[in-house]
């Protein structure tokens, strides 16, 4: 599912640019709103609303799928395996909005979320009456109202962003070069896990840790939601640094394949006979990007957690609070500097 991984990248300079662009695009969204107008009914004319503490979770279900297919399963790239995907998930995404009303999607779609969390660094964005305004993204990413499964999501994106940095290192090739594709499949869905793990894990330490450190007897829960808007930055960042060169050479087959979706030898667009050029950046100038997003992916998630430390601490508390979850970034952003070198 290479192209998949374009869609996956695409989205983000897409969702800062414009916003929640996916919101927008949605085509399962439009179809539930079409038949609700066709039905006569309406958004608030839906009485079930979403059970309490559902929060986040069937969209971190929906991403954790999506990414173990992309970077686990040997089999990603056959279109029968594209259109189960599809086919399952857009039935039980529509059957869960028949039920919620639209506004399942904003907690439930995987993709819908993943772009309006990046849209929180987008300077466009909405007041509460829905006027649309110019806003420092700063301001948008300290807005993100906190919510149960909202960290499992974050810790989706960048754990697999990581593991798929993992996958492309010598030593994981001579770990699976030799195994049969059943011990792969076992092998590559632990590291996935592993990796998401290690982001929730380490995540979770730099809060106990700074619970500790200023004395509160706050719920780690309740903590780690105040700061849980600053690995946006970072995961956002990491995502651009490590598929950026996939999305320009990748990105070119794209309307390569559009004149002949099917290979059923059509050439509609005239675009057939095209060949990916790679030569359209230079490798210097895919390692300036690769660094220049890391680094200010974390910067901005620096500056999000010193302006929320400052306004829930007090006294020396607004320096020593932040030092746990300022080692833990460090980690993150070394750790990815780390992977994009060394593949």
């Amino acid at each position: 599912m290479v192209h998949g991984q374009g869609f996956w990248v695409g989205i983000v300079p897409v969702s800062i640019l414009l916003g929640p662009v996916w919101r927008a695009l949605n085509p399962l969204r439009a179809l539930t709103s079409g038949v609700a107008r066709l039905s006569g009914d309406q958004e608030h004319s839906y009485s079930r609303s979403l059970p309490k503490g559902l929060g986040y979770w069937p969209a971190a279900a929906v991403l954790g799928v999506f990414v173990w297919m992309e970077l686990v399963y040997d089999r990603a790239d056959e279109p029968a395996t594209v259109l189960v995907f599809l086919a399952i998930y857009g039935v039980v995404q529509l059957l869960a909005a028949q039920r919620y009303g639209p506004k399942w999607y904003e907690r439930g779609d995987g993709f819908e979320v993943y772009s309006t969390l990046v849209a929180r660094l987008s300077p466009f964005g909405r007041r509460s009456d829905g006027r649309l305004v110019v806003r420092s993204p700063l301001d948008g990413l300290a807005g993100l109202t906190p919510a149960p499964g909202l960290l499992a999501v974050i810790c989706v994106l960048l754990g697999s962003t990581a593991f798929d940095g993992v996958t492309r290192t010598q030593y994981w090739q001579d770990l699976t070069t030799a195994q049969p594709a059943g011990a792969n499949l076992l092998i590559g869905t632990a590291g996935l896990i592993g990796m998401i793990a290690f982001v929730a894990l380490t995540y979770a330490g730099a809060m106990l840790v700074t619970r500790a450190t200023v004395n509160r007897s706050d719920p780690v829960w309740g903590l780690s939601a105040t700061f849980l808007h600053s690995l946006i930055p970072i995961m956002i960042g990491y995502t651009i640094a490590h598929y950026f060169s996939l999305f320009v050479f990748q990105g070119q087959a794209g309307y390569i394949l559009a004149s002949d979706p099917l290979g059923t030898g059509l050439n509609l667009l005239g675009t057939a006979e095209w060949t990916i050029d790679y030569t359209v950046v230079s490798t210097a100038t895919i390692a300036i990007v690769q660094i220049a997003a890391t680094v200010t992916g974390h910067v901005i998630g620096i500056v999000a957690a010193h302006d929320r430390a400052v306004g829930v601490f007090t006294g020396r508390d607004k320096t020593r609070g932040q030092y746990a979850l300022l080692a833990v970034m460090v980690v993150y952003t070394v750790g990815g500097i780390a992977l994009l070198v060394g593949t």
